[in-house]
């Protein structure tokens, strides 16, 4: 039902990084019909909104437990309510989302989060197991994690980055820019849980295999077969690649920082960069060498 995963929980709140993003923006175009207050429009407050619920009825969604049938133990079917609870919970927070959607009044700005409740939904769907991974006969493990977090992170993060900036007329090339420091955003968020999980994890016992270290992994393993009948042998190839994984990360950052370029100098710039490092010091306060 609803149970909670530590390693789940957001680096921040989306709704806080959409706030920062439209007033970063601030300045440049005006709404007709609104009055902003602080930098920031109705609408671009509603949506940030909008976006954080979205965001908690998919963490909803995802809390189900997948249980084995027929269900008679006690436990199970304490289980198996908490199930429903957390379906019917989700979908009124998405029903609500939808309704404070068409409230915007923009067609645009519906399309595009529609697509990324679509995206969230199709994320779920391919967040499966690694042997279905292999699969795939992938030949960039990378992309295909990018890919992954993507449509499970980034999609939303990405298009309420650019909708907030849609709402008040900005020209396509800023939005464009908002929409992919959401996505790269959510990268970084992404694969420091991840390296997080593998840190607390000392002895291989709770290996995820769908995260980048474990795709990277298979990549540079000739016998990926040994790896899929050892959980101890996964982890410590997942280990050999944390190296690799840093310089992508590092990759992630400068591509942050990049996109922050764009934004007018202030308190909300700050504070999105001060978000941007945060996660960067979080992966390189990790103890590389002992992980080894």
């Amino acid at each position: 039902g609803l149970v909670n995963n530590k390693y789940n929980e957001s680096k921040a709140k989306y709704s806080l990084i959409v706030l920062l993003m439209a007033k970063a923006a601030a300045g440049k175009n005006q709404m007709k019909g609104e009055r902003e207050v602080d930098g920031i429009y109705p609408s671009q407050r509603s949506l940030a909104e909008i976006t954080e619920i979205i965001h908690m009825a998919q963490m909803i969604h995802t809390g189900v437990v997948n249980l084995a049938e027929p269900i008679t133990s006690e436990d199970d079917k304490e289980l198996q309510l908490g199930n429903k609870m957390a379906v019917l919970i989700g979908d009124f927070l998405l029903a609500k989302a939808s309704t404070g959607l068409a409230k915007l009044d923009n067609t645009q700005v519906v399309q595009l989060m529609s697509e990324a409740i679509s995206e969230l939904m199709e994320g779920e769907f391919l967040h499966s197991t690694v042997h279905d991974v292999i699969k795939v006969e992938c030949k960039d493990y990378v992309n295909l994690w990018k890919q992954r977090t993507f449509l499970r992170k980034g999609s939303l993060l990405s298009k309420s980055c650019q909708s907030v900036l849609k709402l008040v007329n900005h020209d396509q090339e800023l939005q464009m820019i908002a929409n992919n420091f959401g996505r790269y955003l959510a990268y970084t968020q992404q694969l420091s849980l991840e390296l997080k999980a593998l840190q607390l994890d000392d002895t291989g016992s709770q290996v995820n295999n769908t995260s980048l270290t474990a795709f990277l992994a298979l990549q540079n393993c000739k016998d990926t077969s040994a790896l899929l009948t050892s959980n101890t042998e996964f982890y410590k190839h997942q280990k050999e690649t944390l190296d690799e994984v840093k310089d992508i990360y590092e990759t992630f950052k400068w591509k942050l920082l990049d996109y922050l370029k764009h934004f007018q100098d202030g308190d909300a710039k700050s504070a999105l960069e001060k978000i941007v490092m945060t996660n960067v010091n979080e992966v390189e306060m990790f103890d590389l060498q002992a992980m080894k």
